[in-house]
Order: C-alpha cells, then structure tokens, then sequence
C-alpha cells in the first residue's frame, strides 16, 4: 500500500479510498499505475496519470478499447 485513506471526489460524493501500485501489461512492457481501493465496494478504479503517457480509445458498439503508448 503507498497510502491510506485519501479523500477523493467521486460521482456520489467525497469518500475514502486507499492507494496501491500495480501493474499493466501492454506490448510485452510493464507499466506501473496507481489503483485505488475502497473498503465494501466490489469495483477497482485504476489512476488516470497512466494516461499521461497512454492515448486510450473506445469503441463501444464493437465492445474494443485500445491504448497506445505515446511517443
């Protein structure tokens, strides 16, 4: 764990979230990005900083998300 009980906005409001570092596997490189927690919530949210270096594109109605690494 790198931190504990941050406060963050979310889309129902403030709540607590723990921040942990994990890792992401894209074209045989790893990449280290920030995950938070939250304790009694089933979802994971991944940080966004990892999209400082990362381009990320949906297409929903072909169910495709692609992310390219910037140059």
């Amino acid at each position: 764990m790198i931190a504990a009980q941050i406060e963050m906005k979310t889309a129902s409001g403030n709540d607590f979230f723990s921040l942990y570092e994990g890792q992401i596997r894209l074209d045989e490189q790893i990449f280290k990005i920030p995950v938070h927690l939250r304790a009694n919530f089933s979802e994971i949210l991944l940080g966004c900083q990892w999209l400082e270096m990362m381009e990320l594109a949906v297409n929903k109605p072909q169910n495709l998300l692609t992310l390219t690494l910037l140059e």
